[in-house]
């Protein structure tokens, strides 16, 4: 049996959606964890060495680290096609997602998370070269393997949702980053509604469905063209006044919370 050791408001969210994506039975165990702003505590119950999350529990092992989770569950049921199996096309580039998202993308959101007011030139190239990497590979295709989603989305994308202006100057039409078709935030997919609904028990479905009904209008209103209110020629369309500001109100006030 699996079980997912989960504390709301933190990065084990991200691998309740992945669950939810690979459709298996799992159960979540809501745990305390020690917060940086010295809030909570260390949980007994949890069997990650440092009482840390995520952890799974899977038929008595335990696996501990995002991009180790990520790999084990995707090779262990890979008929969701949520990652890629040893010898198939692609699974140099998928486990390259994986741990360039350990090494590289996390470390970079901690620091400016961290940081923000007083980043030193190297961790700004550092960030700077994430956000062109990413914006490059989406440049290809629609996800970070090309046609296909995998738990390598699930992944990098989160650090962009709970950051928004790390992506500095790209916006969804521009260098690609429209191509990731969910947009920030991503979990709108509904195997990530509903784990969103999961992550916290004690939030109400009223507010998830109203963030997901907010980014939906959102989409519409930064896709359609709007002649009437005569913004410029019909040939100009509203979404390129409107969408970089309805894109970073709806990160700022409808995407989920930042992680622990």
């Amino acid at each position: 049996m699996l079980a997912l050791y989960h504390s709301p408001g933190s990065r084990s969210s991200r691998f309740l959606w992945l669950l939810e994506e690979l459709g298996v039975p799992h159960d979540v165990v809501y745990c305390n964890i020690k917060r940086r702003n010295g809030s909570g505590a260390p949980d007994a119950q949890n069997p990650h060495p440092e009482k840390r999350v995520p952890a799974l529990s899977h038929d008595g092992q335990i696996v501990t680290e995002q991009a180790a989770i990520a790999l084990y569950l995707t090779d262990s049921f890979p008929t969701a096609g949520l990652g890629v199996s040893t010898g198939q096309s692609g699974r140099a580039a998928y486990l390259s997602w994986l741990v360039f998202y350990a090494g590289e993308v996390d470390p970079v959101y901690v620091a400016r998370t961290l940081y923000a007011d007083r980043l030193d030139p190297m961790t700004q190239r550092d960030a700077q070269r994430v956000v062109a990497r990413v914006s490059t590979a989406l440049g290809h295709g629609p996800y970070l393997l090309g046609q296909q989603f995998s738990a390598a989305d699930i992944l990098v994308s989160g650090p962009f949702e709970w950051d928004p202006t790390l992506a500095g100057g790209i916006v969804p039409s521009r260098n690609g980053w429209r191509a990731w078709p969910h947009g920030p935030p991503l979990n709108v997919r509904p195997p990530g509604t509903n784990s969103r609904k999961r992550s916290d028990p004690a939030s109400s479905l009223f507010g998830v469905q109203l963030a997901t009904l907010g980014w939906h209008l959102a989409r519409l209103l930064v896709d359609a063209p709007l002649p009437a209110l005569a913004l410029g020629p019909p040939s100009v369309k509203a979404k390129h006044t409107y969408r970089p500001v309805l894109h970073e109100f709806f990160n700022k006030y409808l995407a989920p919370s930042g992680v622990g």
